[in-house]
């Protein structure tokens, strides 16, 4: 689901008539890139915690931030506590599935994510055809965890989780 800005923060005025920014689901943030050759771009984050996916590097909200683009990286921020799946590349459903799925986590916070996976085709998804994984993160001042919730019958081919901490705090 693509939303407008406005609706992670309706609060915050400065959230209403940003054209070029828009959520992602309920995790990211993106601001494509509108112009060739443009090198930064400013961007609002909404109130909350935000981290930039490629560096990890974490934002209070209820700011503008000015962060490099290219053609081939464009801004987007990850709500902090937030997992993120990261599935490769498949061109059709019966190419086979992989066997580690790798979870971007996002720390600095406490969020709710889900993942859906289903055969990709048929009706099976109607009787529980399908996985539901739901991740609870929560951190504490030293502590990190991770609850996972499975909701469906579906069997995946994956059967590991290979798990990426970004923005763990340094003492």
């Amino acid at each position: 689901i693509i939303r407008s800005l406005v609706f992670a923060d309706q609060s915050d005025p400065k959230t209403t008539n940003r054209e070029d920014e828009f959520i992602f689901g309920s995790a990211l943030l993106v601001s494509p890139v509108l112009r060739a050759g443009q090198k930064s771009k400013q961007v609002y984050l909404p109130q909350g915690k935000w981290q930039d996916f490629w560096t990890g590097k974490v934002y209070e909200g209820g700011q503008s931030v000015r962060t490099r683009v290219s053609n081939y990286r464009i801004p987007i921020f990850v709500k902090a506590g937030s997992i993120i799946p990261m599935h490769p590349v498949r061109q059709h459903t019966s190419e086979p599935e992989p066997e580690i799925l790798k979870l971007k986590i996002y720390l600095a916070g406490e969020a709710a994510s889900h993942f859906y996976w289903d055969q990709g085709e048929g009706y099976d998804y109607l009787d529980k055809g399908y996985r539901l994984c739901t991740w609870h993160t929560s951190q504490k001042k030293k502590s990190y965890r991770i609850e996972q919730k499975i909701k469906g019958k579906f069997k995946s081919a994956c059967k590991q989780y290979k798990l990426e901490l970004l923005g763990m705090e340094e003492e």
